[in-house]
């Protein structure tokens, strides 16, 4: 292995390390947001941000000690054949595994582009306008956009301007998403029809001509 790559498998390893050391103590801090949660419910005040915080705080644990685990070979594994092959079948596997690794993201990665894309606008779109359960949760204070247009009324009637700027506001994150989204659709389109072989022997009548995709 050349000097260049020893030392870059050096640095990764001692800043997976040091980011494993600090992600050890995350579980602490799940447990102490846990622990409050469950004394505001107690008394009565429950605080509506205790449960995503503790999700997030775990996700951050195990995607920051996961290195670190892989790193100390103290990961829980079920290996059947792995470990009973010779190191060098085990070098060429990792070979094949990096390889397939590649495969997936230089390929399989920008086929389903689409795909991903269509299922991150409708998620956002749900999530969005979701106007039962914001209007349940939140309060007075802490409102979503659906629940404050819908509540932009007063003594003196609706105000349609205060109501044309908040959904103005609840519709431009969509558009946004949707131009970003549609950029990657377009991409996944040319990606596509540059991998696509052509379906129609050149010697068929109409042949000759590759099959494209359009968006």
């Amino acid at each position: 292995m050349p000097d260049w790559a020893r030392s870059y498998v050096k640095f990764v390893e001692a800043l997976n390390f040091r980011i494993g050391r600090f992600a050890m103590y995350l579980l602490f801090v799940m447990m102490a947001i846990l622990i409050w949660s469950s004394i505001t419910k107690i008394i009565r005040v429950p605080a509506i941000w205790t449960l995503e915080m503790a999700q997030f705080t775990l996700v951050a644990y195990y995607l920051l000690g996961a290195p670190y685990t892989f790193l100390l070979n103290t990961n829980v594994r079920m290996d059947l054949v792995y470990a009973r092959l010779r190191p060098r079948t085990q070098a060429w596997w990792d070979v094949f595994t990096v390889f397939a690794l590649l495969f997936y993201l230089g390929v399989m990665l920008p086929l389903s582009l689409p795909g991903r894309c269509a299922a991150f606008i409708l998620s956002l779109v749900l999530t969005g306008n979701e106007y039962f359960f914001a209007a349940l949760l939140t309060s007075t204070h802490a409102d979503t956009l659906p629940v404050m247009v819908a509540s932009q009324t007063g003594s003196q009637g609706i105000s349609w301007w205060s109501m044309a700027a908040l959904s103005f506001a609840a519709i431009l994150p969509l558009l946004l998403a949707y131009a970003m989204a549609s950029v990657g659709v377009e991409f996944a389109t040319v990606f596509n029809n540059a991998m696509m072989p052509t379906l129609v022997p050149p010697d068929q009548p109409g042949g000759g001509e590759p099959f494209r995709y359009s968006c």
